[in-house]
């Protein structure tokens, strides 16, 4: 990968530094990242894939780079192309009840602070006419990643960002003239957030019946 490869924030990870690691968001940045990696052909380590560079305008792109579960009739088939697939995500706590520690002030507030650990993964499929084809697009998506792991968590907000590994290319069932490597990455995040209670006045009053001939 090229030392010349700039990496600057889009408004999808401006909005997932924002919002935390919604999925569809952690989706939209990977779809980006890879978007703006073949969008220059000096980004590109293999010569041979340097002439399929992406494109906002769809008549004009040379590889398809989107969400694996958008269809669009007008390019389901245009090859090569690299889908995003997300897979589950899991919640793991942190602390007991997911809390930290949160102290009434003055004007009767209380702010709650809870943490959870977020993991993930995605699985990124790279579709190619041949299974030659289908490889060395997979080798390009997944050692981008690979690479610049580490910049990728710092500019996500990660906890942690690692590609799992490359699948060899395969043949898709269905049809003779599609090959397909898939790229698996993991992920984990911590999701913080805030809640405040109003505590009413009365709330601090004594309220503890009183009964007669006690």
């Amino acid at each position: 990968m090229t030392a010349t490869e700039v990496w600057t924030p889009t408004d999808s990870i401006n909005v997932l530094r924002k919002n935390g690691p919604y999925p569809f968001l952690l989706t939209g940045a990977i779809v980006d990242i890879t978007r703006n990696h073949f969008s220059t052909a000096s980004n590109i380590c293999m010569p041979g894939l340097r002439e399929n560079l992406w494109n906002p305008d769809e008549k004009l792109s040379k590889i398809l780079i989107d969400h694996g579960t958008l269809y669009n009739p007008r390019n389901v088939q245009q090859r090569p192309a690299v889908l995003i697939n997300r897979a589950d995500q899991t919640f793991k706590s942190v602390s007991i009840a997911d809390r930290h520690h949160g102290a009434p002030v003055q004007d009767g507030y209380v702010e709650d602070t809870f943490t959870v650990q977020v993991n993930g993964s995605f699985n990124i499929l790279c579709v190619e006419r041949n299974g030659i084809a289908a490889d060395m697009l997979g080798s390009e998506v997944g050692y981008m990643f690979t690479e610049f792991a580490d910049v990728i968590q710092r500019s996500l907000c990660l906890h942690q960002f690692f590609v799992n590994g490359l699948s060899g290319p395969k043949q898709v069932d269905e049809s003779s003239e599609n090959f397909v490597t898939a790229v698996t990455m993991s992920y984990a995040a911590m999701h913080t957030w805030y809640v405040t209670k109003q505590t009413p006045i009365w709330a601090r009053v004594n309220l503890k019946p009183t009964i007669e001939g006690e």
